[in-house]
Protein backbone atom coordinates (compact mmCIF):
# COMPACT_ATOMS: atom_id res chain seq x y z
CA UNK A 1 0.00 0.00 0.00
CA UNK A 2 2.78 2.08 0.67
CA UNK A 3 4.71 1.76 -2.55
CA UNK A 4 1.38 2.43 -3.92
CA UNK A 5 1.00 5.67 -2.54
CA UNK A 6 4.80 6.77 -3.21
CA UNK A 7 4.08 6.05 -6.91
CA UNK A 8 1.19 8.18 -7.45
CA UNK A 9 2.96 11.19 -5.00
CA UNK A 10 5.89 10.73 -7.49
CA UNK A 11 3.87 11.04 -10.41
CA UNK A 12 1.93 13.83 -9.47
CA UNK A 13 5.58 15.80 -9.40
CA UNK A 14 6.38 14.80 -12.32
CA UNK A 15 3.89 15.44 -14.49
CA UNK A 16 2.92 18.73 -12.62
CA UNK A 17 6.60 19.76 -13.37
CA UNK A 18 6.69 19.18 -16.63
CA UNK A 19 4.87 21.23 -19.98
CA UNK A 20 3.51 20.25 -23.05
CA UNK A 21 6.35 21.79 -25.00
CA UNK A 22 6.12 19.52 -28.15
CA UNK A 23 4.58 22.06 -30.71
CA UNK A 24 6.66 24.53 -29.61
CA UNK A 25 9.84 22.20 -29.82
CA UNK A 26 8.99 21.18 -33.55
CA UNK A 27 8.86 24.83 -34.41
CA UNK A 28 12.01 25.56 -32.07
CA UNK A 29 13.65 22.46 -34.76
CA UNK A 30 12.06 23.70 -38.41
CA UNK A 31 13.41 27.41 -37.31
CA UNK A 32 16.63 26.34 -37.03
CA UNK A 33 17.09 24.16 -40.00
CA UNK A 34 15.96 27.42 -42.01
CA UNK A 35 18.04 29.69 -40.12
CA UNK A 36 20.65 30.64 -42.56
CA UNK A 37 18.77 29.85 -45.98
CA UNK A 38 15.30 31.92 -44.73
CA UNK A 39 15.64 34.31 -41.98
CA UNK A 40 12.59 35.76 -42.73
CA UNK A 41 10.55 32.51 -41.91
CA UNK A 42 12.80 31.75 -39.24
CA UNK A 43 11.93 34.75 -37.60
CA UNK A 44 8.23 34.41 -38.38
CA UNK A 45 8.27 30.89 -36.89
CA UNK A 46 9.82 31.75 -33.68
CA UNK A 47 8.07 35.00 -33.66
CA UNK A 48 4.45 32.60 -33.72
CA UNK A 49 5.73 30.91 -30.83
CA UNK A 50 3.40 33.91 -28.34
CA UNK A 51 3.92 32.37 -24.98
CA UNK A 52 8.05 31.62 -24.63
CA UNK A 53 7.96 32.91 -21.29
CA UNK A 54 6.15 29.96 -20.32
CA UNK A 55 8.88 27.39 -21.79
CA UNK A 56 10.80 25.74 -19.88
CA UNK A 57 14.92 26.97 -19.30
CA UNK A 58 16.37 24.95 -21.65
CA UNK A 59 14.27 25.66 -24.14
CA UNK A 60 13.84 29.40 -23.87
CA UNK A 61 17.13 29.48 -23.67
CA UNK A 62 17.48 27.83 -27.03
CA UNK A 63 14.09 30.38 -28.47
CA UNK A 64 16.44 33.51 -27.15
CA UNK A 65 19.27 32.15 -28.94
CA UNK A 66 17.95 31.46 -32.62
CA UNK A 67 15.28 34.64 -32.33
CA UNK A 68 18.48 36.63 -31.58
CA UNK A 69 20.33 35.26 -34.66
CA UNK A 70 17.41 35.60 -36.96
CA UNK A 71 16.11 39.45 -35.93
CA UNK A 72 19.81 40.35 -36.43
CA UNK A 73 19.46 39.14 -40.05
CA UNK A 74 16.12 40.26 -40.93
CA UNK A 75 16.49 43.78 -38.55
CA UNK A 76 13.95 43.47 -36.22
CA UNK A 77 14.11 44.05 -32.18
CA UNK A 78 15.68 41.61 -29.86
CA UNK A 79 13.66 39.33 -27.30
CA UNK A 80 12.51 40.91 -23.91
CA UNK A 81 15.05 41.94 -21.31
CA UNK A 82 12.93 39.36 -18.86
CA UNK A 83 13.50 35.99 -21.63
CA UNK A 84 16.93 36.90 -22.15
CA UNK A 85 18.18 37.27 -18.82
CA UNK A 86 16.29 33.67 -18.22
CA UNK A 87 18.69 32.74 -21.05
CA UNK A 88 21.77 34.05 -19.89
CA UNK A 89 21.40 32.01 -16.97
CA UNK A 90 20.54 28.78 -18.33
CA UNK A 91 23.53 29.19 -20.46
CA UNK A 92 25.82 29.84 -17.79
CA UNK A 93 24.84 27.23 -16.10
CA UNK A 94 25.11 24.41 -19.36
CA UNK A 95 26.04 26.59 -22.06
CA UNK A 96 29.44 26.84 -24.26
CA UNK A 97 31.39 30.22 -23.94
CA UNK A 98 30.59 31.53 -26.99
CA UNK A 99 26.56 30.55 -26.52
CA UNK A 100 27.50 32.78 -23.13
CA UNK A 101 29.24 35.58 -25.32
CA UNK A 102 26.40 35.45 -27.66
CA UNK A 103 23.47 35.53 -25.65
CA UNK A 104 25.04 37.99 -23.81
CA UNK A 105 25.49 40.58 -26.61
CA UNK A 106 21.61 39.86 -27.31
CA UNK A 107 20.91 40.74 -23.89
CA UNK A 108 22.71 44.37 -24.14
CA UNK A 109 20.88 44.94 -27.74
CA UNK A 110 17.40 44.55 -26.02
CA UNK A 111 18.48 46.61 -22.81
CA UNK A 112 20.06 49.61 -25.82
CA UNK A 113 15.90 48.67 -27.27
CA UNK A 114 14.48 49.48 -23.72
CA UNK A 115 17.03 52.40 -23.13
CA UNK A 116 18.86 50.60 -20.12
CA UNK A 117 22.16 51.77 -21.53
CA UNK A 118 24.37 51.36 -18.22
CA UNK A 119 22.79 48.16 -17.99
CA UNK A 120 23.43 47.55 -21.69
CA UNK A 121 27.00 48.26 -21.12
CA UNK A 122 27.32 46.37 -18.52
CA UNK A 123 25.81 43.01 -20.00
CA UNK A 124 28.22 43.91 -23.17
CA UNK A 125 31.36 44.03 -20.83
CA UNK A 126 30.33 41.02 -18.88
CA UNK A 127 29.74 39.13 -22.38
CA UNK A 128 33.01 40.98 -23.61
CA UNK A 129 34.93 39.11 -20.97
CA UNK A 130 33.92 35.27 -21.41
CA UNK A 131 34.87 36.16 -25.22
CA UNK A 132 38.22 37.08 -24.50
CA UNK A 133 38.97 34.72 -21.69
CA UNK A 134 37.62 31.60 -24.64
CA UNK A 135 39.18 33.63 -27.15
CA UNK A 136 36.44 33.93 -29.67
CA UNK A 137 37.42 36.26 -31.26
CA UNK A 138 34.77 37.12 -33.61
CA UNK A 139 32.23 37.08 -31.13
CA UNK A 140 34.34 39.61 -29.44
CA UNK A 141 34.55 42.05 -32.55
CA UNK A 142 30.46 41.89 -32.26
CA UNK A 143 30.21 42.89 -28.98
CA UNK A 144 33.09 45.59 -29.03
CA UNK A 145 30.90 46.90 -32.32
CA UNK A 146 28.03 47.61 -30.47
CA UNK A 147 29.88 49.26 -27.57
CA UNK A 148 31.05 51.37 -30.01
CA UNK A 149 27.55 52.08 -31.57
CA UNK A 150 26.27 52.79 -27.69
CA UNK A 151 29.53 55.22 -26.91
CA UNK A 152 28.54 56.76 -30.79
CA UNK A 153 24.87 57.70 -29.43
CA UNK A 154 25.99 59.05 -26.08
CA UNK A 155 28.45 61.49 -27.95
CA UNK A 156 31.46 60.12 -26.39
CA UNK A 157 34.42 60.08 -29.36
CA UNK A 158 37.32 59.19 -28.39
CA UNK A 159 35.56 55.46 -26.47
CA UNK A 160 33.80 55.04 -29.65
CA UNK A 161 36.58 55.24 -31.82
CA UNK A 162 38.55 53.04 -29.32
CA UNK A 163 35.80 50.08 -29.70
CA UNK A 164 35.87 50.33 -33.16
CA UNK A 165 39.20 49.56 -33.39
CA UNK A 166 39.62 46.95 -30.58
CA UNK A 167 36.48 45.00 -32.86
CA UNK A 168 38.69 45.59 -36.19
CA UNK A 169 41.90 43.83 -34.30
CA UNK A 170 39.00 41.13 -33.09
CA UNK A 171 37.92 40.82 -36.76
CA UNK A 172 41.18 40.62 -37.39
CA UNK A 173 42.66 37.93 -35.26
CA UNK A 174 39.13 35.97 -36.35
CA UNK A 175 40.41 36.01 -39.92
CA UNK A 176 36.63 37.73 -40.63
CA UNK A 177 37.79 40.13 -43.63
CA UNK A 178 34.22 41.25 -44.20
CA UNK A 179 33.65 42.93 -40.63
CA UNK A 180 37.21 43.77 -40.43
CA UNK A 181 36.62 46.14 -43.50
CA UNK A 182 33.58 47.24 -42.39
CA UNK A 183 34.85 47.91 -38.76
CA UNK A 184 37.62 50.19 -40.76
CA UNK A 185 34.98 51.90 -42.08
CA UNK A 186 33.10 53.23 -38.71
CA UNK A 187 36.47 54.15 -37.41
CA UNK A 188 36.64 56.20 -40.75
CA UNK A 189 32.78 57.22 -40.63
CA UNK A 190 33.68 58.35 -36.51
CA UNK A 191 36.97 60.39 -38.01
CA UNK A 192 34.79 61.97 -40.79
CA UNK A 193 31.97 63.51 -38.19
CA UNK A 194 35.13 64.83 -36.05
CA UNK A 195 36.83 66.65 -39.52
CA UNK A 196 39.58 64.20 -39.44
CA UNK A 197 39.24 63.52 -42.86
CA UNK A 198 42.73 62.46 -44.20
CA UNK A 199 43.05 60.10 -41.29
CA UNK A 200 39.26 58.79 -42.15
CA UNK A 201 40.29 58.16 -45.72
CA UNK A 202 43.23 55.99 -44.89
CA UNK A 203 41.03 53.48 -42.72
CA UNK A 204 38.68 53.56 -46.13
CA UNK A 205 40.96 52.87 -48.77
CA UNK A 206 42.23 49.77 -46.63
CA UNK A 207 38.99 48.44 -46.11
CA UNK A 208 38.22 49.53 -49.78
CA UNK A 209 41.11 47.29 -51.02
CA UNK A 210 39.75 44.52 -48.35
CA UNK A 211 36.40 44.29 -50.08
CA UNK A 212 37.66 44.83 -53.62
CA UNK A 213 40.06 41.11 -53.30
CA UNK A 214 37.49 38.92 -51.26
CA UNK A 215 34.64 40.55 -54.25
CA UNK A 216 32.25 41.16 -51.39
CA UNK A 217 29.38 42.94 -53.60
CA UNK A 218 27.13 43.96 -50.52
CA UNK A 219 30.26 45.43 -48.70
CA UNK A 220 31.37 47.20 -51.32
CA UNK A 221 29.06 49.76 -52.73
CA UNK A 222 28.64 51.12 -48.80
CA UNK A 223 32.79 51.95 -48.61
CA UNK A 224 32.79 53.20 -52.08
CA UNK A 225 30.13 55.84 -50.62
CA UNK A 226 32.10 56.44 -47.85
CA UNK A 227 35.10 57.26 -49.96
CA UNK A 228 32.91 59.71 -52.19
CA UNK A 229 31.87 61.33 -49.48
CA UNK A 230 35.27 61.86 -47.42
CA UNK A 231 36.67 62.75 -51.03
CA UNK A 232 34.17 65.04 -50.77
CA UNK A 233 34.64 67.14 -47.48
CA UNK A 234 38.33 67.23 -48.40
CA UNK A 235 37.20 69.23 -51.87
CA UNK A 236 38.50 66.50 -54.40
CA UNK A 237 35.17 66.56 -56.38
CA UNK A 238 36.90 64.42 -58.93
CA UNK A 239 37.65 61.20 -56.87
CA UNK A 240 34.24 61.71 -55.15
CA UNK A 241 32.17 61.61 -57.80
CA UNK A 242 34.17 58.55 -59.39
CA UNK A 243 33.83 56.72 -55.82
CA UNK A 244 30.09 57.80 -55.70
CA UNK A 245 29.43 56.09 -59.31
CA UNK A 246 31.48 53.26 -58.71
CA UNK A 247 29.17 53.13 -55.31
CA UNK A 248 25.94 52.72 -57.96
CA UNK A 249 27.22 50.04 -60.04
CA UNK A 250 25.99 47.62 -58.16
CA UNK A 251 22.36 47.63 -56.87
CA UNK A 252 22.24 47.99 -53.11
CA UNK A 253 20.59 49.99 -50.31
CA UNK A 254 23.26 52.51 -50.35
CA UNK A 255 21.47 53.19 -53.80
CA UNK A 256 19.89 56.43 -52.75
CA UNK A 257 22.41 57.70 -50.13
CA UNK A 258 25.15 57.39 -53.31
CA UNK A 259 22.35 59.44 -55.45
CA UNK A 260 21.37 62.10 -52.92
CA UNK A 261 25.56 62.69 -52.20
CA UNK A 262 26.00 63.20 -55.93
CA UNK A 263 23.35 65.68 -56.03
CA UNK A 264 25.16 67.35 -53.42
CA UNK A 265 27.98 67.05 -54.94
CA UNK A 266 27.06 68.69 -58.50
CA UNK A 267 24.82 71.57 -56.56
CA UNK A 268 28.12 72.51 -54.89
CA UNK A 269 29.88 73.03 -58.17
CA UNK A 270 27.05 74.88 -59.82
CA UNK A 271 26.24 71.51 -61.85
CA UNK A 272 22.60 72.31 -60.96
CA UNK A 273 20.82 70.00 -64.14
CA UNK A 274 22.92 67.08 -62.69
CA UNK A 275 21.94 68.17 -59.65
CA UNK A 276 18.80 67.96 -60.08
CA UNK A 277 18.92 64.65 -61.94
CA UNK A 278 20.83 62.68 -59.18
CA UNK A 279 18.35 63.94 -56.95
CA UNK A 280 15.26 62.60 -58.79
CA UNK A 281 16.92 59.06 -59.41
CA UNK A 282 17.58 59.02 -55.48
CA UNK A 283 14.06 59.09 -55.24
CA UNK A 284 13.06 56.48 -57.06
CA UNK A 285 14.86 53.87 -55.56
CA UNK A 286 14.29 51.52 -51.87
CA UNK A 287 15.75 53.41 -48.86
CA UNK A 288 16.95 51.97 -45.14
CA UNK A 289 17.40 55.52 -43.82
CA UNK A 290 14.27 57.56 -43.46
CA UNK A 291 16.39 60.59 -43.18
CA UNK A 292 17.38 60.39 -47.08
CA UNK A 293 14.18 62.12 -48.02
CA UNK A 294 14.26 64.85 -45.90
CA UNK A 295 17.68 65.33 -46.76
CA UNK A 296 17.08 65.32 -50.30
CA UNK A 297 14.34 67.86 -49.71
CA UNK A 298 16.63 69.85 -48.30
CA UNK A 299 19.43 69.79 -51.15
CA UNK A 300 16.37 70.65 -53.32
CA UNK A 301 15.53 73.54 -51.59
CA UNK A 302 19.39 74.93 -51.92
CA UNK A 303 18.81 74.19 -55.38
CA UNK A 304 15.88 75.76 -56.72
CA UNK A 305 17.48 78.36 -54.45
CA UNK A 306 20.52 79.03 -56.31
CA UNK A 307 18.40 79.13 -59.44
CA UNK A 308 16.67 82.28 -58.21
CA UNK A 309 13.22 80.40 -57.80
CA UNK A 310 12.81 82.08 -54.44
CA UNK A 311 9.01 81.25 -54.10
CA UNK A 312 9.54 77.74 -55.09
CA UNK A 313 12.55 77.34 -52.61
CA UNK A 314 10.34 78.64 -49.85
CA UNK A 315 7.75 76.16 -50.43
CA UNK A 316 10.26 73.40 -50.79
CA UNK A 317 11.70 74.47 -47.03
CA UNK A 318 7.60 74.42 -45.61
CA UNK A 319 7.59 70.77 -46.83
CA UNK A 320 11.27 70.14 -45.44
CA UNK A 321 10.29 71.84 -42.10
CA UNK A 322 6.77 69.49 -42.31
CA UNK A 323 8.74 66.36 -42.52
CA UNK A 324 11.15 67.12 -39.71
CA UNK A 325 8.50 67.43 -37.44
CA UNK A 326 6.47 64.89 -39.18
CA UNK A 327 9.36 62.29 -38.57
CA UNK A 328 9.82 63.62 -35.00
CA UNK A 329 6.16 63.11 -34.22
CA UNK A 330 6.65 59.64 -36.16
CA UNK A 331 9.32 58.58 -33.70
CA UNK A 332 7.83 59.71 -30.45
CA UNK A 333 4.90 57.74 -31.37
CA UNK A 334 6.70 55.09 -32.48
CA UNK A 335 8.42 54.97 -28.86
CA UNK A 336 5.45 55.31 -26.81
CA UNK A 337 3.75 51.82 -28.94
CA UNK A 338 6.76 50.16 -28.15
CA UNK A 339 7.22 51.29 -24.35
CA UNK A 340 3.31 50.30 -23.90
CA UNK A 341 4.32 46.88 -26.11
CA UNK A 342 7.41 46.29 -23.23
CA UNK A 343 4.61 47.28 -20.91
CA UNK A 344 1.84 44.81 -21.78
CA UNK A 345 4.66 42.14 -21.68
CA UNK A 346 5.52 42.72 -17.99
CA UNK A 347 2.27 42.80 -17.06
CA UNK A 348 1.41 39.47 -18.87
CA UNK A 349 4.24 38.09 -17.31
CA UNK A 350 3.11 38.87 -14.40
CA UNK A 351 0.24 37.40 -14.57
CA UNK A 352 1.60 34.41 -15.80
CA UNK A 353 3.91 34.02 -12.86
CA UNK A 354 0.75 34.99 -10.47
CA UNK A 355 -1.10 32.42 -11.82
CA UNK A 356 1.61 29.48 -12.33
CA UNK A 357 2.22 30.39 -8.16
CA UNK A 358 -1.75 30.21 -7.60
CA UNK A 359 -1.67 26.63 -9.66
CA UNK A 360 1.24 25.59 -7.70
CA UNK A 361 -0.49 26.38 -4.32
CA UNK A 362 -3.45 24.37 -5.27
CA UNK A 363 -1.53 21.22 -6.42
CA UNK A 364 0.41 21.85 -3.34
CA UNK A 365 -3.42 22.07 -1.13
CA UNK A 366 -4.19 18.95 -3.16
CA UNK A 367 -1.33 16.73 -2.15
CA UNK A 368 -0.94 17.55 1.41
CA UNK A 369 -4.93 16.88 1.37
CA UNK A 370 -4.00 13.62 -0.67
CA UNK A 371 -1.34 12.69 1.50
CA UNK A 372 -3.48 12.98 4.72
CA UNK A 373 -6.35 11.15 3.38
CA UNK A 374 -3.52 8.30 2.48
CA UNK A 375 -1.99 8.74 5.86
CA UNK A 376 -5.88 8.61 7.79
CA UNK A 377 -6.27 5.29 5.58
CA UNK A 378 -3.61 3.87 6.15
CA UNK A 379 -3.85 4.53 10.39
CA UNK A 380 -7.12 3.21 10.18
CA UNK A 381 -6.02 0.09 8.03
CA UNK A 382 -3.09 -0.78 10.40
CA UNK A 383 -5.14 -0.47 13.33
CA UNK A 384 -8.00 -2.67 11.64
CA UNK A 385 -4.93 -5.08 10.95
CA UNK A 386 -3.60 -5.05 14.28
CA UNK A 387 -6.84 -6.02 15.55
CA UNK A 388 -7.31 -9.07 13.56
CA UNK A 389 -3.78 -9.70 14.45
CA UNK A 390 -4.43 -10.05 17.88
CA UNK A 391 -7.76 -11.66 17.66
CA UNK A 392 -6.03 -14.09 15.56
CA UNK A 393 -3.47 -14.65 18.24
CA UNK A 394 -6.54 -14.99 20.66
CA UNK A 395 -8.22 -17.49 18.99
CA UNK A 396 -5.07 -19.84 18.77
CA UNK A 397 -4.20 -19.40 22.20
CA UNK A 398 -7.96 -20.76 23.09
CA UNK A 399 -7.51 -23.46 20.09
CA UNK A 400 -4.41 -24.50 22.60
CA UNK A 401 -6.21 -24.03 25.43
CA UNK A 402 -8.58 -26.58 24.61
CA UNK A 403 -6.45 -28.49 22.47
CA UNK A 404 -4.59 -29.22 25.75
CA UNK A 405 -7.98 -29.51 27.93
CA UNK A 406 -9.22 -32.21 25.33
CA UNK A 407 -5.54 -33.96 25.87
CA UNK A 408 -6.62 -33.96 29.88
CA UNK A 409 -9.86 -34.86 29.76
CA UNK A 410 -9.04 -38.22 27.08
CA UNK A 411 -5.94 -38.75 30.03
CA UNK A 412 -8.81 -39.32 33.02
CA UNK A 413 -11.14 -41.18 30.95
CA UNK A 414 -8.63 -43.90 30.06
CA UNK A 415 -7.46 -43.88 34.17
Amino acid sequence: MKNTIYLVLLLTVFFTGCRNEIKEQQLIDRAETLLEIDSDSTYLLLDSITMADNLSDKLLARWCMLYGKAADKVHKDMPYVSQLLRARTWYEKHGTPYEQAQIGLFLGRSYVEDREYMKAMDAYTQALDVAERAKEYNVAGYICSYMGDLYELKGFFQETLDKYNQSADYFFKADNKRSYALALKFMAQTLAFEDSCSLALDYLLKADSIVTSIQDSSAMPSIANGLGNVYSMLGDTEKAEMYLLKSLETDSLEMATSYSALSGLYMDIGDLEKARLYLEKSRGVPITNPYTPISSLYTEYEIEKKCGNTELALSILEQYVEQVNSIYNSTIHLDVLDAEKRYNHVLLLNENTKLHNSNLLIIITIIVIGSFLCIIVLYYNNRKNKMLYEQEVKLKENEERISVLSYELEEKKKK
